[in-house]
């Protein structure tokens, strides 16, 4: 075999597994890109600062003033909610917020059987969040859902969670299953329709 062919075929060679590589990394990178901003979290409006504001002002301890929301089977827009939560313990506490999807329905109201409980597919609360409020403080937190790829026609409905630790005087097994045995309290559920 000649040498310079030779050569030839090798350069080709490493040129192309070179090229292999760099487009390789740069999938990688885009995916990321497209993953940072999948879990992006939608800031609160102003509207709903200002009903956040009204419920606690009011003296609730958990609000969610805004709780029902329609979208369109197959949409990629971000449903995005707020959770107001006032620490009325007499102390500083970190507050766990957990998100679960309790149940769903079809269009005619049949129960979907073969439902993937998993609430962190929806969005931004694959698991919990602490928050560390001060002694009689406010968090207003934004709260986004993102339909799952597939996802069928019906309602979709999620209970809150705001649980807290220290010794279980308001003990609930689901906030247990985080290691903050105490239940704050229940915010409203919150359903979505896809259409």
């Amino acid at each position: 075999m000649n040498k310079k062919a030779m050569e030839l075929s090798i350069n080709f060679i490493v040129t192309l597994i070179i090229t292999i590589v760099v487009f390789a990394l740069g999938i990688v990178f885009v995916q990321k890109i497209f993953k940072v901003a999948d879990d992006a979290v939608e800031p609160l409006d102003e509207q709903t600062e200002m009903q956040l504001d009204n419920a606690l002002a009011r003296g609730e301890i958990v609000a969610l003033p805004s709780n029902y929301k329609e979208i369109k089977r197959g949409s990629k827009e971000v449903l995005g909610f707020g959770l107001g939560i006032s620490n009325q313990l007499q102390t500083a506490k970190d507050f766990e917020v957990l998100v679960k999807l309790s149940t769903a329905v079809d269009e005619y109201g049949n129960v979907f059987s073969d439902l993937d409980m998993d609430a962190g597919s929806w969005g931004t609360f694959a698991k919990p969040h602490t928050y560390s409020i001060e002694n009689n403080g406010i968090k207003k937190i934004p709260l986004s859902f993102k339909l799952p790829r597939g996802t069928d026609k019906g309602t979709y409905v999620f209970n809150l969670y705001v649980c807290y630790g220290g010794d279980p005087e308001n003990y609930n097994e689901i906030c247990n299953e985080i290691d903050a045995p105490n239940l704050y309290d229940i915010a409203p559920q919150i359903r979505i329709k896809v259409v």
